[in-house]
């Protein structure tokens, strides 16, 4: 991911310590058009979104589940108090 604040030269030092890494892993790297690499990391930037709204969303509903539990169980305790 580049940072807004990030500069093109740490944003491509970073693609390139990537890119050597995979060679050290002896992936087979070939050569892809800018334009299709641009539009292949766009449709990977919105799949990632998806999962990343997907997993928020199921945090909220287990979070509203322990929330509805938390005062089912306040309401019992306190009559069970009284």
């Amino acid at each position: 991911m580049i940072l807004e604040e990030e500069s093109i030269d740490n944003a491509f030092a970073k693609f390139n310590t990537i890119i050597t890494s995979l060679k050290a892993l002896d992936e087979d790297l070939t050569t892809l058009p800018l334009d299709e690499l641009i539009g292949n990391l766009k449709v990977y930037e919105k799949v990632i979104k998806k999962d990343f709204e997907t997993v928020k969303g199921k945090k909220e509903q287990r979070r509203s589940l322990v929330l509805k539990v938390s005062d089912e169980d306040s309401s019992s305790s306190d009559s069970e108090d009284e």
